[in-house]
């Protein structure tokens, strides 16, 4: 079940992120999903072998919509966690 999870949150970010690149603005929707889909990686069991990878492209999009929507200071916290999970994984 988990791993049709993190498959599932996978395309949906990909989506996402094509959509994102596609408009080159900020939309009040597209950091909502943006969001939505860092809390459901979140949710995903660690031990889930694509776990990080899922939560890392999840904060990466989140992190550059709150740039755009010119919230710095929460889109550096997100690159800071984006920092932890990297230097966990090596």
């Amino acid at each position: 079940m988990a791993t049709r999870l993190s498959q599932f949150l996978t395309r949906i970010l990909a989506g996402l992120r094509q959509t994102q690149h596609q408009r080159r603005q900020v939309a009040p929707s597209s950091l909502a999903l943006c969001e939505e889909a860092v809390a459901a990686a979140r949710s995903i069991d660690p031990a889930e072998t694509a776990w990080a990878d899922v939560l890392y492209r999840a904060l990466d999009s989140c992190q550059r919509q709150l740039y755009m929507a010119g919230r710095r200071a929460e889109g550096l916290a997100v690159r800071a966690e984006m920092l932890a999970i990297g230097r966990a994984q090596a």
